[in-house]
């Protein structure tokens, strides 16, 4: 009987000792979009600028995130040679969180 209790806290100390070394390893990785809205974050006359276009066509009664307005500028940067890949959709996340914080005001 003493044998099966050793045995059992044996076992017990063992998976104890996995389960918090494991979650001692664990590390919380950021996402792309986290990236993303932290570097616009960083650039605060870019984000500026940004909000005030966003503005501008809120008086037009357009949304600064609606689709045709994300083609539009993907087409704009293309042709502008600025933009040499699509934007992701990680990008745009990131920079819709930016630009909740900065200028919660534009839709």
């Amino acid at each position: 009987m003493v044998k099966m209790h050793k045995i059992n806290f044996f076992l017990v100390t063992i998976c104890l000792y996995c389960f918090n070394g494991s979650i001692a390893f664990a590390q919380p990785t950021q996402q792309a979009w986290q990236q993303y809205r932290d570097e616009f974050l960083e650039e605060k006359s870019n984000l500026e600028q940004r909000c005030a276009v966003g503005k501008a066509e809120n008086n037009k009664g357009l949304s600064k995130f609606n689709n045709a307005y994300v083609e539009k500028i993907t087409k704009l940067r293309f042709q502008a040679g600025v933009g040499t890949e699509k934007p992701s959709q990680s990008f745009f996340s990131g920079l819709s969180a930016a630009m909740a914080k900065v200028c919660p005001e534009v839709w």
